[in-house]
């Protein structure tokens, strides 16, 4: 029982990771437009 437990703790710290890392991909891409949309104006 005490070991499954701490396989199932190990499997969510995994999902809380990934949730980080997903999270962390969309804040990058949403810098990214920040970005380019500054860009488009400064040009215009």
């Amino acid at each position: 029982q005490e070991l499954q437990q701490q396989e199932l703790q190990q499997q969510e710290l995994q999902q809380q990771e990934l949730q980080q890392q997903a999270l962390q991909q969309q804040g990058l891409q949403q810098q990214q437009e920040l970005q380019q949309g500054a860009l488009g104006f400064e040009l215009c």
